[in-house]
Formats: C-alpha cells, sequence, structure tokens
C-alpha cells in the first residue's frame, strides 16, 4: 500500500472525525469483560487484577505519548518526568492532553504518598532505564500499589500498546486508534520492505547507539530492521561475538580490533548512528557526532570506511523505535538510495492528523561527510 491509499485510510478517519465536531480522537471501544485480567509486564513479573484499572501515574515520556494515542486520557491521574532538565517543558506539552493530571515529583524522588493523593492505584514506569528505583517499588507495593514496567518503545511498543488496552478496557477489549495505527504502520513498512527488495544483500552496516556508547548486534530489533531494508550488520563476520545483550560496547574486550580488522578486510559500506530525541538540528547532530567514538583520537574507529567515504547518518532517536517507527524505515532506506514513494513530510502529518500529535517532520536525518554535517530528511 503507497502514500495514496495510505492518505485514503487517514482521510477517511479524519473526516469522520471532523464530522462529530473535533479535531481528532478516534476512539471508538470495544470494551472487554469486567473481570479478573493477566498480563506480563516488560520486566516478565504476572500481574493480576480483579478489573481493568481506572486511574495511573506514569513516569517518562514514552508511557503517556501510548496512552494518549489510545485515547485513554482521562485515565492517567498523574504525570512524572526523569530529568529535571526537561521536566518543565515535558510537563507543558504533556499537561495540554493530560489536563486532570497532576504534575508529580521527578521519577526518582515520587512517593507512595503522592502517588495515592492523585487517585491513581498503580504507577506505571519503563522498565529499566530513567524509571524508579528497587526501594520506590518496594515502597509502592507495600502501599497497596501496583507497578506496571512497560517501554512503550523499542522492540516491546506495539504488544506494550496491547498490555495497555487490556489493562484499561480489558480482556478481549478493542480500540479504533490502535487499529488504524497498525494499519498506518503496516502499509508503510510492508511497502518499504518490498521496494528494497534484495538489491543490496551483499553490502555491510553498523549501527551504533549514541546514549550507550554501543554498537547494535544482530540480535536487536533495530538491526533486524535495516536489514529488511539494507544490507546486513557487519557484527554478524565478528566470531563469537557475545550476543546475549542487544547491543556490544565500543569499548569492550576487542571490539574495536575486530570491527577495524573486518573492515580493513572487506570495507564496511554504512555507518548508521541512533542520536537523541533531541537531534534535530544540524548543531545538535554535531553534538552527537564529536560526542561519539568516531571522534576520539584515543580510539581508531574514527578510521572506518564509511567515515572516509563520507557513508555516516545520524538518525533522531524518536524515529528509530516507538510511535514513529515506520519512519525509520523511510528515513533508512532513502539515504541508502531506495525510492519508497513516501515523504517524511507527508506520513507525520498523515500521523498528526489522524491521531492528534504535532510531531515535526524536519530535522530528523543527517549526513557526515568531509567533516560536513547536513540534513538530509527526506522532504
Amino acid at each position: 500500500m503507497g502514500s495514496s491509499m495510505m492518505k485514503i485510510v487517514a482521510i477517511g478517519i479524519v473526516a469522520v472525525v471532523a464530522a462529530a465536531g473535533c479535531a481528532f480522537v478516534l476512539v471508538n471501544n470495544g470494551d472487554g469483560n469486567d473481570g479478573p485480567i493477566t498480563i506480563v509486564d516488560g520486566s516478565g513479573k504476572e500481574l493480576k487484577f480483579d478489573s481493568p484499572i481506572d486511574k495511573v501515574v506514569t513516569a517518562n515520556t514514552n508511557i503517556p505519548n501510548a496512552i494518549k494515542m489510545l485515547g485513554y486520557n482521562d485515565n492517567i491521574a498523574g504525570l512524572s518526568f526523569y530529568s529535571s532538565k526537561t521536566d518543565l517543558s515535558n510537563w507543558e506539552k504533556f499537561s495540554l492532553s493530560f489536563p486532570k493530571a497532576k504534575h508529580m515529583s521527578l521519577t526518582k524522588s515520587m512517593t507512595a504518598e503522592e502517588i495515592a493523593e492523585a487517585g491513581a492505584e498503580a504507577v506505571i514506569v519503563p522498565v529499566k532505564s530513567m524509571t524508579i528505583t528497587s526501594e520506590q517499588e518496594v515502597s509502592f507495593e507495600e502501599y497497596g500499589l501496583t507497578v506496571i514496567r512497560l517501554d512503550c518503545n523499542g522492540d516491546s511498543a506495539i504488544d506494550d500498546l496491547r498490555k495497555l488496552i487490556t489493562l484499561f478496557k480489558g480482556n478481549g477489549a478493542t480500540n479504533d486508534n490502535f487499529d488504524a495505527y497498525m494499519e498506518l504502520y503496516n502499509s508503510i513498512v510492508n511497502t518499504v520492505v518490498s521496494k528494497a527488495g534484495s538489491g543490496t544483500s551483499d553490502k555491510t552496516f553498523l549501527m551504533y547507539m549514541s546514549s550507550g556508547t554501543s554498537f547494535y548486534n544482530q540480535s536487536s530489533e533495530l538491526s533486524s530492521i535495516i536489514e529488511s531494508i539494507y544490507g546486513k550488520n557487519a557484527l554478524r563476520n565478528i566470531n563469537n561475538l557475545d550476543v546475549s545483550n542487544k547491543t556490544n560496547a565500543a569499548d569492550s574486550d576487542g571490539l574495536q580490533e575486530n570491527i577495524r580488522a573486518l573492515d580493513n578486510s572487506d570495507n564496511v559500506d554504512k555507518l548508521f548512528i541512533r542520536g537523541k530525541s533531541t537531534t534535530n538540528s544540524v548543531g545538535t547532530a554535531k553534538t552527537v557526532w564529536e560526542e561519539s567514538v568516531f571522534a576520539k583520537s584515543e580510539m581508531s574507529y574514527g578510521k572506518l570506511s564509511p567515515i572516509t567515504a563520507g557513508e555516516v547518518y545520524i538518525f533522531d532517536s524518536d524515529i528509530m523505535s516507538g510511535l514513529l517507527s515506520f519512519v525509520g524505515y523511510i528515513a533508512i532506506a532513502e539515504v541508502c538510495g531506495i525510492d519508497t514513494g513516501y515523504t517524511v513530510s507527508e506520513v507525520i502529518g498523515d500521523f498528526n492528523n489522524t491521531f492528534g500529535y504535532e510531531e515535526s517532520s524536519k530535522g530528523l536525518v543527517f549526513k557526515v561527510a568531509g567533516g560536513n554535517i547536513t540534513d538530509v530528511t527526506p522532504a
């Protein structure tokens, strides 16, 4: 399904919404039963509830973003953010969508009493990153609150959306927002992968995560996504590489030497870098580059073939996983010379119009070549 068909889906939905006199809101829930529900959260813990939950406090930004997309805004009693640097700006952004929510303390400062006073019976927090401490979890549970760990991002994003539907609406519940999102997502992903074909199967790439100063190996979902579009992860050519985790630290024993050796043997074609969620300008992309291992003189990563060839691309983190991951498919394909038939501005515009977001379509992809950084976001 190409962009024209995608537009038909989005326009049809928006037309129904417009007729109702709203800017958006697709929700036409098919509620599940009111009986007991059970989910397994992102930590692997089985959680049981006598009935769907009503009010929750959320931590960080991915979780309320997902709840907003599903249209369950009234179920959020409080919003907590992790960093003091972005607490106020995040509150100003999210409070518009959740006017009934209370502005909570920073995630690591939240107390059980504060959560209960907000009227919540549970708190939804990320699994490992930017989340509550183990001591907080114990105190919350001792107070009678349920701790639910869901990232609503990365590998588990879509599955977590399904779990949220069950948590708030019960077993067997449906959600028109979710169905519309999946139709949008699948139509774009299937089209991009189909157009990519197998024409680049002899190519190799490296995918670097700036926030973790590590490389994604072949066990990661992001590596699999790129491989569905372009070449193979060069780390596959390293014998006995530890793939028990999805990434390998750039400074781990022997990795630098192994990557240099495989590059010397058979040049790596492209280097992809996952920036941060604030990588939205040439200036911020430059910071990502200068802080990377490729710019450090004490390491030899700066001599890799894709760097000297000017085949380095930095992506805003938000399009690499989560709700906008379908944009990542387009961006990766386009910088690899594959004409997808889509433009980023068009698909993000349709996403915004359909689900009521204000995501920017500018400053999402940057190219590093000859010391210069340029914005190459597919218009």
